[in-house]
């Protein structure tokens, strides 16, 4: 009975894991079909240069917090739960130092910005570090995700509603960036209000050994943060590099944000399944699940590839249709994104594999970069070339998870008993 509550309970919450980030990615898209008509590609891709460098070096206090704290949560008492929350602010406040420090170095050797794209990026930092101090664990530990989706169409209606206002034409540009910040200021304060409201106290005193720890396992189980980082910011370099034109480096950028946002969705889901199985030890039971929606989300791909041109021209306009080969070989590669999410992380995590899918995640990082390094020094490399290079790391890192998983499978041929559950004996 226990085991089949807490099926109960992971559908419920991943329900609202899945209705929340389905939001965050519709209104995603809406706020770029809108800035795209009204600043121009040009300006657009200008301004979200910015957006894309924090979002990638954001990875940094975006680690495996959520299902490290989250699945900790469930087996300790009161007193444990406030040291761990404890624990992972602390970290993040400490990677949004090596977030800073890795920003001004960044900008110091190769950016050097104006003073408005200075401002514009700061804000864009702000924006950044608000939405990654949200506490969300919390929420997906105690199976109360409907309250974080709240609280995120709250702040999204307001972004919007902001962007309608302030934003109008191309000279008001400058207001994107403060209307993000404040919008994701607001979420991580209605966050922390019922935690607040139930005396939980933000900050206690807690080991160095116990924060270690902490940290030490949220690194082992942010593989897929660390390829993150790398493919985006290989990508940022490489359209700064000159080599590509003003109107493809805007169609990149857009693209990628739209590639950025859906890889984060299929890899929540993925954590959210991760915390469900360190517990219960349900493998067969979410790989079936897990296959029938890996097949949905496949067949959602395969229409976005065969009406790539409609989908472009509806949302951003017919000076966008020049994108429509890029977004069609991006698709072929959020279908290899979604099987490393659906299957091979929370299955292989929950195994307790890690450094194998650290392994996976960094070949593709190596391979994209290698075949990047060659297009560039053999003056090849243009926008479609890149997109191409994308997508075949991400097919070789799907290799790698693919045989790890198959080499998982075998393990437990040998004789594991996968019905075991924590909750017998």
């Amino acid at each position: 009975m226990k085991i089949l509550r807490e099926r109960i309970l992971t559908y419920r919450s991943t329900l609202f894991l899945q209705v929340l980030l389905l939001v965050n990615y519709i209104f995603s898209f809406l706020w770029q079909a809108y800035l795209t008509g009204v600043l121009g590609n040009i300006i657009y891709g200008k301004l979200f240069m910015g957006d894309k460098l924090m979002f990638t070096l954001a990875c940094l206090l975006d680690l495996g917090y959520l299902p490290t704290a989250a699945a900790k949560w469930q087996s300790v008492g009161k007193e444990e739960r406030q040291q761990l929350f404890s624990c992972v602010i602390i970290c993040k406040l400490l990677t949004t130092l090596l977030f800073i420090g890795v920003f001004f170095l960044f900008n110091y050797a190769y950016l050097h910005l104006e003073l408005t794209d200075k401002i514009n990026y700061l804000f864009f930092f702000l924006s950044t570090v608000a939405e990654r101090l949200v506490a969300d664990f919390v929420y997906r530990a105690i199976h109360k995700m409907y309250l974080l989706l709240l609280f995120n169409l709250l702040t999204r209606l307001s972004i919007s509603a902001g962007l309608l206002y302030f934003v109008r034409d191309a000279a008001s540009y400058a207001a994107v960036a403060l209307i993000f910040a404040g919008g994701n200021l607001l979420l991580l304060l209605l966050s922390l209000l019922p935690l607040l409201y139930q005396h939980f106290k933000l900050f206690t005193r807690v080991s160095a050994a116990k924060v270690k720890a902490v940290a030490r396992q949220a690194l082992l189980l942010s593989g897929d943060k660390w390829a993150l980082l790398g493919f985006n910011l290989i990508t940022f370099l490489a359209c700064s590099s000159g080599k590509l034109s003003s109107e493809s480096v805007s169609y990149l950028v857009l693209l990628d944000l739209l590639m950025l946002t859906g890889r984060k969705v299929v890899f929540r889901l993925g954590e959210s399944f991760y915390v469900h199985l360190v517990h219960t030890r349900d493998f067969r039971w979410y790989t079936v699940r897990a296959l029938c929606l890996f097949s949905a989300v496949v067949a959602v791909l395969f229409i976005l590839i065969v009406q790539a041109r409609l989908f472009l021209t509806l949302l951003f306009g017919e000076h966008f249709q020049g994108a429509t080969q890029y977004l069609q070989i991006m698709a072929v590669g959020a279908i290899f994104i979604s099987f490393d999410a659906l299957l091979a992380y929370p299955l292989l995590a929950a195994q307790g594999l890690l450094k194998q899918l650290n392994r996976a995640c960094c070949s593709g990082i190596i391979m994209y970069a290698a075949i990047l390094g060659i297009l560039y020094f053999s003056d090849c490399l243009n926008a479609l070339n890149l997109v191409l290079a994308y997508t075949a790391a991400l097919f070789g890192e799907f290799v790698f998870n693919l045989f790890f998983l198959q080499k998982y499978h075998l393990f437990h041929s040998k004789g594991y008993n996968e019905e075991r559950s924590v909750y017998e004996g």
